[in-house]
């Protein structure tokens, strides 16, 4: 799907004994669609469902473009989809605007959209984790600040299943982990990049807090982007600095804010 098009699920076709979808879709899509489009509309013409209509700036869709569309037989919608916005390239849709079209002209009729690519500025595992944000966000063009309440987000996690809230838990500190590594390799040297390393595995035991090495020294450079050699010398110079000590299989973290600091944590 691409931000430029908009389909409508019509009631023109009757119920049937065959699995296709009731209805056709009447498509308002761009001048050039991508393989993408083109594969949907092929699926979907088989079926005898597509009616394509005329080509929608690529810039977004217009108002006035689904008012004509909806002018046609605003009794037969049933569904209106448009996508919210488009991330690669940035365009942002009405989707209040149309929504109004809809309930003025088709109130029968349902508004759906496709938001998935909207909120990727969202960092809602900051919210979740109750951590700060693990990046910054510079805008280098004029934009629209939109302000989601932090406790509208804790209130639904907290009314959902205990097991539901569990894997979203780990699925939101895998997300940061990863988001971590991979702003690590584009801003932080060998030695802060395993001193994070160190302080995300590291358990505490008594008075002592100590990573376990419980992969092989290869692995763990691999996740650093590292070589096993220059991992090597960056945990000779922690050492050296007094900041760890090996026993082992264990790692001992003598010095947990200086590693902290370090790490630029």
């Amino acid at each position: 799907m691409v931000a430029d098009q908009v389909h409508i699920m019509a009631r023109d076709r009757p119920m049937g004994s065959y699995p296709a979808p009731r209805g056709s879709v009447r498509v308002k899509e761009p001048a050039a669609p991508g393989p993408g489009v083109e594969e949907q509309h092929s699926d979907l013409g088989c079926c005898g469902m597509v009616q394509r209509g005329g080509a929608v700036a690529g810039a977004g869709i217009h108002i006035s473009a689904v008012r004509e569309e909806l002018a046609r037989d605003p009794g037969s919608v049933a569904l209106l989809t448009v996508m919210w916005a488009n991330n690669e390239v940035g365009t942002v849709n009405d989707i209040e605007a149309v929504a109004q079209l809809v309930c003025e002209r088709a109130p029968g009729a349902v508004v759906h959209t496709d938001a998935i690519q909207a909120p990727c500025w969202l960092d809602a595992g900051a919210v979740m984790l109750r951590q700060p944000c693990v990046a910054d966000w510079v805008a280098h063009t004029p934009v629209q600040l939109e302000l989601l309440p932090a406790q509208a987000l804790s209130d639904w996690y907290a009314r959902q299943p205990a097991a539901a809230r569990a894997l979203l838990r780990d699925a939101l500190n895998l997300h940061r982990q990863q988001t971590e590594a991979a702003l690590a390799l584009q801003t932080q040297d060998a030695e802060a990049r395993c001193a994070q390393w160190l302080l995300r595995h590291a358990r505490r035991d008594g008075e002592a807090i100590t990573v376990p090495i419980d992969q092989p020294k290869r692995a763990i450079a691999a996740q650093l982007g590292i070589t096993p050699e220059t991992f090597s010398r960056v945990l000779r110079r922690l050492r050296e600095t007094g900041l760890i000590r090996e026993d082992g299989c264990t790692m001992n973290l003598l010095d947990a804010g200086g590693l902290r600091a370090l790490a630029g944590r």
